[in-house]
């Protein structure tokens, strides 16, 4: 039957080109469910690569962190979200990573949903070199803020001193909410619930 893994585009000034390098091509790391991808800065401007997540690939189908070189379209696992001996694990069948950034000073974090507490999602920081993880934010625990539901992307602010998370089904109602996370501490707080009018048009 076709190969259903899906293609990884890179974007040019006029128009998106499909790159094949994450459709089970033969080139190293399989992709089975690739959701997202971003810009990993390189030295000098040089030399940098593309961050995909994986939902469904990596050790007991829990996902994984790959890295593309646009170039040679080569793949590579940077972090396998199933293996614990690169860090944090949620056991979980429906944790998965979904959402990933890379700063300007090549740190990375990416969005677990369905892990943490509860399964209300986590966000995590994933070493550049070894790709060990560690918990920044558990969406799922109230001390560090107003929780989570179903968190399906964040993106860095444009100082990258905050990162933005968008959840789905939080908030009032479950219309939605806009979140701001400290990278440093985890803390939470809401920026605007789409559940409530006073923030603006209803989610």
């Amino acid at each position: 039957r076709p190969d259903a893994r899906a293609p990884l585009c890179k974007p040019e000034p006029t128009a998106p080109r499909c790159v094949p390098a994450a459709r089970g091509d033969g080139r190293a790391a399989r992709a089975a469910q690739a959701v997202a991808f971003t810009g990993r800065p390189g030295a000098l401007g040089l030399g940098g690569k593309l961050l995909v997540t994986d939902m469904t690939t990596g050790t007991n189908g829990h996902g994984a962190l790959l890295t593309v070189d646009p170039i040679n379209k080569n793949r590579t696992v940077l972090s396998d979200f199933g293996d614990v001996l690169q860090g944090w694990v949620d056991a979980r069948r429906e944790s998965a990573p979904n959402s990933v950034i890379a700063g300007n000073d090549g740190s990375i974090y990416v969005l677990v949903t369905g892990g943490g507490t509860d399964s209300r999602g986590a966000l995590i920081k994933v070493d550049p070199s070894s790709g060990y993880r560690n918990l920044v934010s558990d969406l799922g625990v109230d001390s560090q803020g107003p929780t989570g539901s179903l968190p399906v992307a964040i993106r860095w602010s444009k100082d990258q001193q905050t990162i933005y998370v968008v959840d789905a089904k939080g908030g009032t109602d479950a219309r939605g909410t806009l979140l701001q996370v400290d990278p440093a501490t985890g803390a939470r707080r809401t920026v605007s619930d789409f559940g409530l009018s006073g923030y603006g048009p209803l989610g």
